[in-house]
Formats: structure tokens, sequence, C-alpha cells
């Protein structure tokens, strides 16, 4: 008996799906082909070179700053505060302990470019710590050209005592000079006596004795 199969629909079908297969190998190689040389058209010839990591002699050296002494907060904060915390931070500078050469240098720097109402609690300040810090006293002595602290300055200079003597000729000017007031003459002549070593307190006394005893003789 035949085969009733036909070889022929078989063999065609056969050749139809092995050129499909080469068609989707050569549409899926082309597509991979483009894909990677578009890729490469993206990726830079020459990329540029990775910075370069510092040596241990390019580090830079990080130095702890010290921290200022307690003399120096105080006086930078009495350039800035208000009237009634500068005259306590004046206080807190006299009574405290620890060098206070940084807060004199600094107090005696700003006065010149500080406001009238500051100035004068810096005078205060240097008054108080020229008892121990010498180098307060050119300030002091310099404050005696300003009209605005000269007030303060004189009984700053004389409670010094011989310690004051810089401040003689200035003094002795006031005192001297035509056209200042008897106020002001009156304390630089005080100031003068204590410097010198004088002691007004003792004069007066001795002369109501004497003025006493020669109305008595009357």
């Amino acid at each position: 008996m035949d085969d009733l199969t036909d070889p022929k629909p078989q063999s065609g079908c056969l050749i139809k799906t092995v050129g499909l297969l080469l068609l989707s190998s050569i549409i899926v190689g082309a597509a991979v082909y483009w894909g990677i040389k578009y890729t490469k058209t993206l990726i830079p010839k020459n990329p540029p070179a990775a910075p370069a990591l510092p040596t241990p002699q390019q580090t830079p050296e990080i130095v702890a700053t010290p921290a200022e002494p307690p003399a120096l907060v105080i006086a930078r904060q009495l350039t800035t505060a208000d009237q009634l915390t500068r005259k306590n931070l004046v206080t807190q500078l006299a009574v405290m302990e620890g060098s206070k050469s940084e807060a004199v240098n600094f107090l005696s720097a700003s006065l010149p470019q500080a406001a009238p109402e500051i100035k004068i609690d810096i005078v205060a300040a240097l008054g108080l710590l020229a008892k121990k810090n010498p180098e307060a006293i050119p300030a002091l002595v310099s404050a005696l050209d300003d009209k605005t602290i000269r007030q303060e300055a004189i009984p700053a200079l004389g409670s010094l005592g011989p310690a004051g003597a810089a401040a003689v000729p200035k003094l002795k000017k006031i005192v001297q000079s035509k056209k200042e007031g008897k106020s002001i003459k009156a304390v630089a002549r005080k100031a003068l006596n204590q410097i010198r070593g004088k002691n007004q307190g003792k004069k007066s006394v001795s002369g109501a004795k004497r003025r006493a005893q020669g109305g008595k003789k009357k």
C-alpha cells in the first residue's frame, strides 16, 4: 500500500524554518555589532587621569590653637559689652588670678579707637591692672591727652604712687595751665602728691592745728 504522506510539503517547512533561524541570527548579530560600535564612540579615547593621592608631605598639618588666657577673653568682652556688664568685667579682671599681660596689651591697643563710654571702663581696668602690670602705665599716661577720659586716668595714675612717675610732666602741665578748670587742677595736684609720696591728709591736719594754735595765741 502506498504512503499517503507527501514528502515535499515537509521538506518545504523545514527549509522555511532553517531560513527563519538564519535570518534571526543575522539580525541579532548585526544588532550586537552596531551596539558595540556605538558604545565605543561614547567612551573617550584618552580619558582624564585620576587625581593623584596626596603624599604624606602634601597633607596639610593641623596645628591645635591654644586657648586664649581667661584675662584676654574678658578684655575682649569689655570692649563690646553693655555698661553694666563692663563694670562687672572690670572687677573680674582686677581680682582674677593668672597672667594678665595679654589683656593689658589688648586694652592698651584698643583704647584710642574705642567709643568714649567704653574708654572710661578701659581706663578703669588699666588703672587696676597697672598695680601688678606696669606695662599698662604708658596707656594711662597717653590718656591724659584725651579730655574725655583724663578725669579717670589722673586718679588711676595717682593711686600707683611712685610707680606713676612717668605721668608727672603732664600732670604738672595741667596744674600750671591757665586754661584748665579748678576741678581738673585739683585732681591733678592730688595725683602729683600721691606720686611724690606726699600725704595730703596729714598736711591738712597739721595746718588746721597751726591755725587753731594761732587763734588761741591771739
